[in-house]
């Protein structure tokens, strides 16, 4: 498995360009959350936990195992659409 770019406990958001090409608005854009680690049953992908996750899962129409599921291990997300708040391809977001 490849090296995450990311450790444990960063903080992160959504990618400029990932926000780009979905059109996202502004509060997509402002949705930060903490780096848990990489998911080894999926390279590529990464646990995290969305500072506003309860709020995300009240609104959430999915069955409850896969509540559950992002309660106990965090929401799981493609690397490439993250990026460690501060960096370079976060910054662009606010271009």
């Amino acid at each position: 498995m490849a090296k995450s770019k990311f450790t444990a406990g960063d903080r992160i958001a959504y990618a400029a360009s990932f926000l780009k090409s979905i059109s996202a608005g502004r509060d997509t854009a402002q949705r930060r959350g903490t780096y848990l680690g990489p998911f080894a049953g999926l390279p590529g992908y990464s646990r995290m936990r969305w500072d506003d996750e309860e709020t995300m899962l009240a609104a959430c129409d999915q069955d409850d195992d896969y509540k559950a599921d992002i309660r106990a291990h965090g929401s799981l997300i493609c690397d490439k659409n993250i990026a460690r708040v501060g960096s370079v391809r976060f910054a662009d977001a606010a271009a």
